[in-house]
């Protein structure tokens, strides 16, 4: 089980029961223990937190005919074209 979805000792119990605050207890006492951890935990605090939700977190598969129809000549438009991989990862 992935350290941000197990059990954390002594404050599991504090994190469950503050549902205003207990999705980002759990993310900076990972951030805190796990670093390397930290990208999975943001994932599902963002996914978990109602006012975002899972379209922050799953990649874009938007065409190219999609992208092209709501361009604007004022916003740039980046093209990242990876064969077999997701880059999301490697954007920073």
């Amino acid at each position: 089980m992935a350290l941000s979805t197990s059990r954390i000792p002594d404050y599991e119990d504090q994190i469950r029961e503050n549902t205003d605050m207990g999705s980002f207890l759990r993310l900076v006492l990972v951030r805190s223990l796990r670093p390397d951890r930290t990208m999975l935990a943001v994932r599902r605090f963002v996914r978990d937190t109602k006012e975002l939700g899972e379209k922050y977190v799953e990649p874009v598969t938007d065409t190219i005919d999609q992208i092209y129809d709501s361009m604007d000549a004022r916003a740039p438009v980046i093209f990242l074209l990876s064969v077999g991989a997701d880059p999301t990862e490697s954007i920073k």
